[in-house]
């Protein structure tokens, strides 16, 4: 019916929208990342610096996974949505 239609293309465009945000976010991760990796391996830093690169990198990688698992969930729920 009306009713249940709007429902799910309301819950359909929040679960998109989601879906949208952490594809940016993952992105913004991966590029921040990646700097950061150019900077760690051009080396010429020093060894506190290099240290606290890697710890950096470390907690990215975290981040990054951790948006991953969001990012599948939410993925998952649409395709459901679309089912």
């Amino acid at each position: 019916d009306q009713r249940d239609k709007r429902d799910r293309d309301k819950e359909r465009r929040k679960v998109q929208n989601q879906v949208e945000r952490l594809e940016k976010q993952l992105a913004d991760l991966e590029k921040e990342e990646k700097q950061l990796q150019s900077e760690v391996m051009k080396g010429g830093m020093p060894a506190q610096q290099l240290e606290k690169g890697y710890e950096k990198l470390g907690d990215l990688a975290k981040r990054i996974a951790s948006v991953m698992v969001e990012w599948e969930t939410a993925s998952g729920q649409l395709q459901e949505i679309d089912a």
